[in-house]
C-alpha cells in the first residue's frame, strides 16, 4: 500500500524539512525478500533505519523537473535506475528520501509499492518507474498531499 511515512509529515508541518521542489529527490529500491511488517512508516524517519538487507545498493538519479501541481501532486521525470544489474533480486516496492549526503540524514518522504512498473525484475541497464501511481484521483505524480 502506497503511503506517507508520518515523520516526513511531521517535518513538512513543522517546516524542519527541505521543500519538494528544490530539495534533491531519489529513489530507493526495496527487494522481494522485505516484507510490509519490515517497513515501520510511523517510526522509521531516515533511509538508515530501513532494513539494510533489503535495500539494493543502487539508488536512482535525483529526480528531474519536480513540479507542484495546482492540486497538491507531487511531479517530475520518471525515476531512473541506471546501474540496476540484469538478474539481482526482484524489486518489490520503492522509497522516495530526500538525499542530504548519507542514509542517517537522509529523510524518507513516501513508500510506494503498487503503481505501474512496481514490481519489476531488474533487466540491466536503465529502468525505469513513471510517475503515474494512483495517489490523487487520476492526476499523475508520485503522491498527493
Amino acid at each position: 500500500m502506497n503511503q506517507f511515512f508520518p515523520k516526513y509529515r511531521q517535518a513538512v508541518l513543522s517546516s524542519s524539512t527541505g521543500d519538494w521542489l528544490t530539495t534533491t529527490i531519489r529513489a530507493a529500491a526495496l527487494t522481494q525478500n522485505m516484507l510490509q511488517a519490515d517497513i515501520n512508516t510511523a517510526t522509521h524517519e531516515f533511509v538508515s533505519d530501513l532494513p539494510q538487507s533489503t535495500l539494493l545498493p543502487v539508488r536512482s538519479s535525483a529526480l528531474a523537473n519536480k513540479s507542484i501541481s495546482t492540486q497538491g501532486v507531487a511531479g517530475s521525470n520518471s525515476i531512473e535506475f541506471n546501474s540496476l544489474v540484469s538478474g539481482s533480486a526482484k524489486v518489490r516496492a520503492i522509497v522516495l528520501y530526500e538525499d542530504l549526503g548519507a542514509d542517517n540524514t537522509s529523510r524518507l518522504v513516501a513508500y510506494m509499492d503498487v503503481g505501474t512498473g512496481i514490481p519489476f525484475n531488474a533487466v540491466g541497464g536503465v529502468t525505469t518507474i513513471s510517475p503515474d501511481t494512483p495517489w490523487g484521483g487520476g492526476f499523475a505524480g508520485f503522491f498527493r498531499v
